[in-house]
């Protein structure tokens, strides 16, 4: 099988994601150094960066078209991040409910296709916003 490495620049340091390539990994969560949870779709590299709750998002192909993620909030917020090439996407998430309860944040990465067609991922796992670990326990719009 062979392997492929990912470097991806955050804030000044390298974090480095070793992906194989097969079928298999097509859609995969995982979770990187400094912080990074990435989540590879198709053409589509996308990671949630919890410290400072940034977006990074970038094409693997440079055949491919458009590579985003739809992002959403367990405080029912949605934005989406959305290059040609590669993007970092800044946003300021609230941590807790108003009941004190963690806030979660999960996205699914996309690509567009010829025509504008959209070929989107599965939602990712849930992460918290405040300590960047995965949570089963929030509740979210989509399904």
């Amino acid at each position: 099988m062979k392997t492929v490495r990912r470097a991806l620049m955050l804030a000044g340091s390298v974090a480095i994601a070793l992906t194989p390539l097969s079928a298999a990994s097509a859609q995969s969560v995982e979770q990187g150094a400094a912080g990074c949870h990435h989540y590879y779709f198709r053409n589509a590299d996308t990671c949630f960066e919890w410290r400072g709750d940034d977006f990074w998002v970038r094409k693997r192909s440079p055949q491919a078209g458009r590579v985003g993620a739809l992002i959403q909030t367990s405080h029912g917020l949605t934005r989406a991040c959305e290059t040609s090439s590669k993007r970092e996407c800044r946003y300021s998430f609230p941590e807790r409910h108003t009941n004190g309860a963690q806030a979660c944040v999960r996205w699914r990465p996309y690509e567009r296709g010829p025509g504008g067609r959209v070929n989107m991922a599965a939602p990712s796992r849930a992460v918290s916003i405040s300590t960047g670990r995965f949570n089963a326990n929030c509740y979210f719009e989509w399904r």
